[in-house]
């Protein structure tokens, strides 16, 4: 197996460690065709072999760091999506990117899932 597909398998296991999420295709038989791991049903990652795109909020100042010290690895898009290479020499460390998962995770998911599953109730007086 090719470094960047074991790279972009390692990465699928670690989204679908989460609770609530499952898998899907975006773009389907287009160039862009890529893999999703969703979590009530918003995708919180996206991968191709060789890219991983994910949302940041926190993190999102290190990724601009890296994307200023390194362009043809990192790219930093508007609503805090990130696309990071693990194809190129030098890659992003699987570290960081499983440290970004979790992020996106629970930005996309919400803290109902990202809690566990289970949503709280209302406990409004009416």
């Amino acid at each position: 197996m090719a470094p960047s597909k074991s790279a972009m398998q390692a990465l699928r296991k670690v989204a679908l460690r989460y609770p609530g999420t499952e898998e899907g295709v975006a773009c389907e038989g287009t160039p862009i065709e890529s893999r999703t791991v969703k979590a009530r049903n918003k995708a919180f990652v996206f991968l191709t072999v060789g890219h991983a795109r994910l949302k940041l909020r926190e993190s999102l100042p290190e990724a601009i760091k890296l994307a200023q010290k390194k362009p043809d690895q990192f790219q930093v898009g508007s609503g805090g999506w990130v696309k990071a290479s693990f194809s190129a020499e030098g890659s992003t460390p699987l570290a960081v990117l499983e440290r970004w998962i979790g992020e996106s995770y629970r930005l996309m998911a919400g803290p109902p899932v990202a809690a566990g599953g289970k949503t709280k109730k209302s406990t409004a007086v009416r």
